[in-house]
């Protein structure tokens, strides 16, 4: 596999963690920037790799296996235990979002949110 192919598959799951809603072929294809026919046969693929999956309405969103691999990955990071000790309090004591995030050589990438959308962690 070509690497741009491999870092497409990426682009793709970022695009759909974005769109809960799913998106179509042609979405995701201007989204990636990608031609729709190349889109169709990435997509294919990792829908049979479980990355992805698809509705009646051909809409695609983020499959199983790419969700249980995203939360080992979110439980590996040690930060995030460390962090929560932290982020609760605060979030209690501001009565708002908390974000970490850590950083992946010049990016920073969020490790873990805290917030009212889930307070029920917290009680």
């Amino acid at each position: 596999m070509k690497p741009d192919r491999f870092l497409r598959t990426f682009d793709v799951l970022d695009a759909l963690a974005d769109a809960p809603e799913g998106m179509r072929l042609t979405e995701l294809s201007q989204a990636v920037d990608a031609p729709v026919s190349s889109m169709h046969n990435l997509l294919q693929t990792m829908l049979a790799a479980e990355l992805i999956t698809t509705s009646e309405d051909l809409r695609y969103a983020v499959g199983p296996r790419a969700v249980r691999v995203s939360i080992k990955v979110m439980n590996s990071l040690e930060v995030r235990t460390f962090g929560r000790r932290h982020l609760e309090p605060l979030t209690k004591t501001l009565g708002s979002d908390v974000y970490l995030a850590v950083r992946a050589g010049n990016r920073i990438v969020s490790a873990d949110s805290i917030g009212r959308r889930n307070t029920w962690l917290l009680q």
